[in-house]
């Protein structure tokens, strides 16, 4: 065979071609173009004669032939008179059953070692003799492949550039993207001559000259073979057969283990088998078996640790280079590896041919079948524009009941709109209005006139009472053959902007709020009143886009409120009697601000104090709890920081992490306080959390437990 078969994928995504350059995406199928099967491989080259053997790779000279082991058949002296006959149970002699006494039976080990290390190390030098003949003419071919197989190259190039399957996939190709070109490019044509109203529209199929499409940048094909990815396949297809009766099914290797081997020094070196595998080899045999089993069992012991004794040097004298086997690997080799390669380049060449013939196929097909295709796209989309309506919908523009510029809930509103018809021919159609923040849909028949553009208001709209202030709303407009989405939002004109703290001082109970009030209307606004925690502020008037801040404070708050975030605001924001907008602003909390220490401060405080009760003991289990979070927040900033803090303010009794700081504070204040236990409490509570907070950081943890335990 030529070659084995060879699948170049051709894995294409094309593109249908618009006019003015644009391309869509076409998903395209997957084809495998396959080379035609030759019925006789070309004789590339004959193999010269092989290189000389070289002398430093096995034993330079080659050991005398060994005399044969005796046979056991032959009648001379020692084996009539080394032979028994054993008798069955009547006393008759079993002549076909001897059972041999040798001399010795050490004597007879030596012989069966010598004789199955001789076997061995002919095959082993065969093989290795084998395997460098192999290499050296693998890589004399692969030196010189180029220049070997270029009629193979040449071969495979004109094979490619006759491939009528590439060729008859590449002009369907064509004409589908011709097609799909002419249809947009003719709907194209005719649609910019009907969406000038200005003009009327005149059949007039002038056939475009489009820009052939780029088939090379489109089509994506496999890559081409490359020689490691050829010769590593080949090799899956093509194993070495071997009938040599040395060989047995060995293979001396493939090329693409020889790739990486740039000399003969680096072949793997054949191995003496070890003395155990001498003995399997000769028990194998159909020599030792007889052997074996005609000898007593009291002797195979001995028999076996003088075979094992000699084996090994026996095969040592026995093993040198085979300059025939050396020749027989030669022109294996140069017949296995120029058959690779004569291979590879009859693909490479078919390769880049069929590629050719595919591309050139391809524009050849685009070419004949574009002109054909857009004149019948033109007439057909022609007629449909000329004879049915082709509605659009145009701007669109909502306006509000008190013209302010802001559609509040509950306010009517109305929707202009522009529909343009640019069919030749006019038509009735229903218009229908809708959205979520509607209270009702507005529906309202309209009739369009050919090529021509009609204004319609749609009013008596409403937006639902219940709709949250500053939400997006979605509304469509749904003429019948077309619908036009789009969103507004549904807000007050009166607002509230971002509330920002001014000042607070958690143990005195205070805080100090900034409220933004703007107007984000076009008209100003009189009687604007804010309503905070049941005190009203009076705003006045407020310009269009204009925007005042009212400043509260609050006094006696619970300290503890405050540190927890449990300190709401109510905010109510009117316009005359109606309410524009209802907050409840809550005060962060600086319990877990890990910038601020007013929890810490807060429970020196409570532990100075002598006072005891209910409302106490509360305050302190509150304000433990409050501590155990910020602890939380303190082990995530402590596994973001670099090193280990909890180590360092373990060791130098610092204050960089929040659990340092409690015991720094704990040891400075230790002698004023009147109830510590605020504090010692806290030690076991902090060895729970230790075990609870996430992550591993095992030494994180260690130090966290050991700086927990000052507090005892």
């Amino acid at each position: 065979m030529r070659f084995r078969l060879f699948l170049p994928l051709i894995l294409w995504t094309a593109f249908g071609l618009v006019a003015a350059g644009e391309t869509d995406t076409v998903q395209r199928k997957k084809m495998t173009l396959a080379p035609p099967q030759k019925a006789a491989r070309h004789q590339t080259t004959r193999a010269p004669e092989p290189e000389d053997m070289p002398d430093d790779y096995l034993p330079r000279t080659q050991p005398a032939e060994p005399e044969r082991a005796a046979s056991r058949n032959s009648n001379n002296k020692r084996d009539t008179r080394g032979t028994r006959y054993t008798r069955d149970n009547h006393g008759n002699r079993r002549p076909d059953h001897p059972r041999r006494v040798p001399d010795s039976w050490e004597s007879e080990a030596r012989r069966e070692a010598h004789w199955a290390a001789r076997r061995l190390a002919e095959r082993d030098a065969y093989r290795a003799s084998y395997r460098l003949g192999w290499f050296r003419a693998y890589k004399r071919v692969e030196r010189n492949h180029e220049r070997l197989f270029q009629h193979d190259y040449r071969e495979g190039r004109f094979d490619g550039d006759a491939n009528h399957n590439a060729q008859r996939e590449g002009r369907a190709m064509g004409r589908e993207d011709a097609q799909a070109a002419a249809l947009n490019d003719a709907e194209q044509a005719v649609r910019d001559q009907f969406l000038n109203l200005n003009r009327t529209p005149l059949r007039n199929p002038l056939v475009p000259h489009p820009p052939l499409p780029d088939y090379s940048r489109v089509v994506e094909f496999d890559e081409p073979p490359t020689l490691p990815r050829f010769i590593k396949n080949y090799r899956d297809h093509n194993p070495v057969n071997t009938n040599h009766r040395y060989l047995n099914g060995w293979a001396p290797g493939s090329p693409a283990d020889w790739a990486g081997v740039n000399h003969y020094r680096r072949l793997p070196k054949p191995r003496a088998p070890k003395p155990q595998q001498g003995f399997a080899f000769w028990c194998d045999s159909r020599r030792g078996r007889q052997i074996w089993q005609q000898l007593p069992r009291s002797a195979r012991t001995a028999f076996k640790n003088e075979f094992m004794l000699h084996f090994g040097p026996d095969y040592n004298d026995a093993f040198g280079r085979d300059k025939r086997a050396y020749r027989d690997g030669w022109y294996a080799g140069w017949d296995h590896t120029g058959a690779m390669f004569a291979d590879y380049h009859y693909q490479r060449g078919y390769f880049e041919t069929s590629r050719q013939s595919f591309l050139a196929a391809a524009e050849e097909g685009f070419r004949r079948q574009y002109n054909q295709a857009f004149r019948r796209r033109y007439d057909d989309s022609f007629d449909q524009w000329y004879r049915n309506p082709k509605p659009e919908i145009g701007h669109l523009t909502v306006r509000d009941g008190n013209d302010d510029g802001v559609l509040a809930p509950g306010e009517s509103f109305e929707l202009e709109a522009e529909l343009i018809n640019y069919g030749g021919r006019g038509g009735r159609f229903g218009l229908d209005f809708y959205g979520d923040a509607m209270a009702r849909s507005i529906k309202q028949p309209v009739r369009l006139d050919a090529r021509s553009t009609t204004r319609v208001v749609l009013r008596r709209g409403i937006i639902r009472d219940n709709v949250p202030s500053r939400t997006l709303a979605a509304f469509t407009l749904d003429l019948g053959t077309v619908r036009r989405q789009f969103e507004h939002r549904i807000e007050f004109p009166i607002q509230l902007g971002e509330i920002r703290i001014d000042d607070r001082n958690d143990l005195r109970g205070y805080v100090r709020l900034s409220i933004p009030v703007r107007n984000v209307g076009n008209r100003d606004s009189n009687g604007i009143e804010a309503v905070i925690d049941g005190r009203r502020e009076r705003v006045g008037r407020l310009r269009a886009g204009g925007e005042t801040r009212i400043h509260f404070e609050q006094h006696d708050l619970a300290p503890l409120d405050l540190i927890g975030g449990s300190v709401a605001v109510p905010i109510e924001l009117r316009n005359g009697r109606q309410a524009q907008e209802v907050l409840q602003y809550a005060v962060p909390e600086s319990a877990t601000d890990l910038q601020r220490r007013d929890l810490l401060l807060y429970m020196v405080e409570l532990a100075k104090s002598r006072r005891r009760g209910h409302a106490t003991q509360a305050a302190v289990n509150r304000a433990q709890d409050l501590m155990l979070e910020r602890m939380r927040v303190d082990w995530q900033a402590a596994i973001a920081a670099r090193g280990n803090p909890y180590k360092k303010d373990q060791r130098e009794g610092s204050r960089h992490t929040a659990l340092g700081d409690l015991v720094h504070t704990f040891n400075q204040q230790r002698r004023r306080l009147a109830r510590p236990e605020i504090f010692t409490e806290m030690q076991p509570k902090l060895e729970q959390l230790a075990r609870q907070l996430p992550g591993t950081h095992p030494f994180l943890r260690k130090q966290f437990r050991r700086l927990a335990r000052q507090l005892g």
